[in-house]
């Protein structure tokens, strides 16, 4: 039996090989444990917090769903928002971020160096396993309700923002709806994905961000955000079924941006244009350059997969961009999965010519040995 891969067998490596890097069920109760405690004890009746009617929420990847296991023995983020709702009185930004601190600290379990203040948040290290970064926010009296200012010790001053809004932004684009739990003092966490929960644009961007901390892992100064990683892909992304397609469409869309530009691409935050997410390359324009340089590398190297080879090819090439490790385990995964289908009959192909389990609209497969062993 050949082993060239189908470009929808392609895709279903792709979607192993995101499978294995997104964080695992047991790092993700640990850190929805700590996001719920740190998240109780802000908000608590005696907290000096109190009185100004906290809400706490996450954001970022864990929100959106498209968090990566970091490299090596990187700790992962878990971002979340302290957002106080009866403000008005707050008028300095630096006070609160030192009240949102100084609440953390008391509690001894966050003692520093444990919890740390940064320029804008409040870090708590669990050292070995995740960090949570805590942003003071409160409401911006000039926006909507999802609409928040939050405190920049750089500047001192406020810097808008709208988590919640460019998380609803990003489920759009994703057909992704998750229905949150308003009433909640402290709002849960999405639940945890699996591999046949995951939609073509989330592997996406999860494959992106993979790519880049690999691209730009002995230059963490030029690395770009993973919000600005995530902004690109989700308006370059054009609905496509296959992550293959998709990942395919948002490259060539994010170099023809870049092509057009006179200078570093200016990405805001689609729903609140006060607050630009490429800050970065807007201070460093070589920032931008190494990752545009990066960018025609990626795609260059993407475009080489699709042009045939056996197994043993393909698994290298995308060992390179993802790496080799986790492409090594998914390709095995993928490996042992069709063959162990194959030996029950239970293997398919559905209408669009996707590998599947057995369903109402699917081809039986016969067994066979895979590649020919």
């Amino acid at each position: 039996m050949s082993n060239e891969l189908s470009n929808n067998q392609l895709a279903y490596v792709l979607e192993l090989i995101c499978n294995r890097l997104q964080i695992t069920p047991t790092q993700y109760a640990l850190a929805e444990e700590k996001y719920k405690a740190v998240g109780n004890w802000l908000g608590a009746e005696d907290s000096p917090l109190y009185k100004y009617q906290p809400i706490i929420y996450p954001q970022g990847s864990f929100r959106i769903r498209t968090t990566v296991r970091p490299l090596g023995r990187e700790e992962y983020d878990v971002d979340l928002v302290c957002q106080l709702l009866d403000d008005a009185s707050i008028e300095d930004p630096m006070k609160l971020l030192d009240d949102v601190y100084d609440r953390i600290i008391s509690n001894d379990l966050y003692k520093p160096p444990i919890a740390e203040k940064k320029n804008r948040c409040v870090c708590i290290n669990y050292k070995g396993d995740f960090h949570l970064d805590i942003l003071p926010a409160r409401s911006d009296p000039q926006g909507d309700r999802n609409h928040i200012l939050v405190p920049d010790k750089k500047t001192k001053e406020w810097k808008a923002s709208n988590p919640i809004g460019y998380a609803d932004w990003f489920e759009e684009k994703a057909r992704v709806i998750i229905k949150l739990l308003e009433a909640a003092r402290v709002e849960p966490l999405p639940r945890y994905q699996t591999l046949s929960d995951k939609l073509p644009l989330q592997q996406t961007v999860q494959l992106f961000k993979r790519w880049s901390r690999l691209a730009f892992k002995d230059d963490d100064d030029s690395m770009p955000p993973s919000i600005v990683l995530t902004t690109l892909a989700a308006r370059n992304y054009k609905k496509e079924l296959l992550v293959t397609a998709a990942l395919s469409g948002v490259l060539d869309g994010i170099l023809l941006e870049t092509r057009n530009s006179t200078g570093p691409l200016v990405v805001l935050n689609p729903t609140n244009e006060k607050e630009c997410l490429s800050e970065k390359w807007i201070e460093n324009p070589k920032r931008y350059n190494k990752f545009s340089d990066a960018l025609v590398l990626f795609k260059k190297e993407w475009d080489s997969l699709f042009l045939g080879g056996g197994m043993p090819l393909i698994s290298a090439k995308l060992g390179k961009l993802f790496g080799e490790d986790v492409v090594r385990l998914s390709v095995n995964d993928f490996a042992n999965e069709m063959q162990s289908k194959r030996k029950t009959e239970v293997l398919g192909i559905d209408k669009s010519g996707i590998l599947t389990g057995l369903g109402s609209a699917v081809v039986k497969v016969k067994p066979n040995t895979f590649y020919g062993t």
